[in-house]
């Protein structure tokens, strides 16, 4: 009996594994599909490697590079170019560049097009401001091509010459029918009044049309009241749009408050949605800052870098001012990347009252393609044997001044390393030219000489 009951119990167990198996064989998941292989690559010119190395999986080792084109710092329009071929279309939603070295001839930006049949059509724009990754994402919405083109060709870093490559990815989109998602919010973006609209941009991923969804949404986790729409969709390369807007609601977004705002898609064509992975959009909003703010043990922020943070969620609507406490803080200070709103109006300043801000990193300053941001009476300081750079400029920073400021990194290192203020091409080196830096004011002397220097490979 025993025997009997365990065989009865094995074999249950088999047939509700052989279900699971058989449910899952039913359906569809997103994966990551990389079409690349699959085409033809070509290029305005293929250095040290065939052109076929955009495209053979061979990833190499980050820093070594397996193909380059020859190219300037700057290449507008068509004359240097990468470009994919599929002897039929394809449904692409991005692609991923494997960088052949960081920090040099590195691909910083460009327009990816594809073909309609008779025109390129352009796809995105893109830009890269965080040249020190081995590859980085570009996503769009979903297109249906059978070839793909990079052009406008921006190279950066240390040698903006020759952009160079290990390996380029493409990435199917959805081949599922009835997948729909939100793909962005696209409002509010930077705002200063509290009270504003919420819009949604849904996106048909799949390979049918879709008329009619829900598109459901919540503030700070808070379900809201879900919007039915009789939209139609078309799907990427149709006659009609793949994409529309949607208004959720309004919201009055309270001051010095980050409020998340999180919206996704169901019941497309009155059934359910096939991939649900590709849903839902997050993001975090807050009324831009303007005014005065302090910086210290009792102030609006404990540190520059928190308030840098809030500067990057929030954006400015006004000119800004932090005051900042007469104290030592330790760690890098970075800026990396366009504060959103910032203008020759809107201006950020930073009044250091003789604090010191110190590091055992390098740079201990460093200011990546931002403007308009005043640093003012500040101590910048290496700490105690330090050798590295004490300000760093470079990619395309505009509109910054320094005044009043004193730099100290150390007169006994004799490393080549060692500089006072540096703008550069390279976000590590210091001597690499390049469209690095322009209308920036530099008041002196704030910096000791020796060994410490000024370098302005301009």
């Amino acid at each position: 009996m025993k025997r009997k009951l365990l065989f009865y119990y094995t074999n249950s167990k088999s047939i509700v594994l052989s279900t699971i198996m058989l449910l899952l064989s039913t359906m569809t998941f997103a994966q990551n599909v990389n079409l690349a292989p699959l085409a033809t690559a070509s290029a305005s010119s293929c250095q040290s490697g065939a052109c076929s190395s955009f495209n053979d999986l061979n990833f190499g080792t980050c820093g070594t590079q397996q193909v380059w084109l020859t190219s300037n710092a700057t290449n507008p329009g068509a004359t240097i170019f990468i470009q994919f071929a599929w002897s039929s279309p394809q449904v692409i939603r991005g692609m991923t560049i494997h960088a052949g070295q960081m920090g040099s001839r590195f691909l910083g930006g460009g327009t990816i097009q594809a073909w309609n049949g008779s025109n390129w059509v352009t796809v995105t724009t893109f830009t890269q401001t965080n040249i020190n990754v081995c590859n980085y994402d570009i996503n769009f919405l979903p297109v249906s091509t059978n070839q793909l083109r990079i052009i406008d060709m921006v190279v950066v870093g240390s040698q903006s010459t020759n952009v160079n490559f290990r390996e380029i990815e493409i990435w199917q989109g959805s081949i599922a029918n009835n997948d729909i998602g939100v793909a962005s919010i696209d409002s509010p973006t930077t705002f200063c009044t509290n009270n504003q609209n919420i819009v949604a941009r849904v996106v048909n991923y799949g390979t049918n049309q879709v008329t009619g969804f829900n598109v459901n949404w919540s503030i700070n986790g808070v379900n809201q009241t879900p919007i039915a729409s009789s939209a139609s969709l078309d799907t990427a390369g149709g006659t009609n749009p793949n994409n529309t807007q949607i208004f959720l609601g309004s919201y009055n977004f309270p001051n010095g408050v980050v409020t998340q705002i999180k919206a996704w898609t169901s019941n497309p064509n009155n059934t359910n949605d096939t991939i649900y992975l590709n849903d839902s959009a997050t993001v975090n909003k807050s009324p831009a800052m303007s005014g005065i703010y302090t910086i210290g043990a009792t102030g609006s922020y404990l540190t520059i870098s928190d308030a840098i943070a809030d500067l990057k969620i929030k954006g400015v609507c006004g000119p800004v001012v932090f005051n900042v406490t007469n104290a030592t803080y330790t760690g890098q200070v970075v800026f990396d990347g366009v504060i959103a709103g910032t203008s020759p109006t809107n201006t950020i300043t930073f009044n250091g009252n003789g604090a010191t801000i110190t590091s055992a990193i390098s740079p201990i300053m460093s200011f990546n393609n931002v403007n308009y941001i005043t640093i003012d009476s500040f101590n910048i300081i290496g700490a105690t044997g330090y050798a590295g750079t004490g300000v760093h400029v470079t990619n395309q920073c505009h509109h910054l001044i320094f005044d009043a400021n004193t730099i100290n990194v150390g007169t006994t290192s004799t490393s080549t390393t060692n500089m006072g203020f540096v703008v550069s091409g390279s976000a590590t080196g210091g001597t690499s030219v390049g469209n690095n830096a322009q209308y920036n004011t530099l008041h002196l002397p704030i910096i000791p000489l020796l060994a410490d220097t000024i370098v302005l490979p301009l």
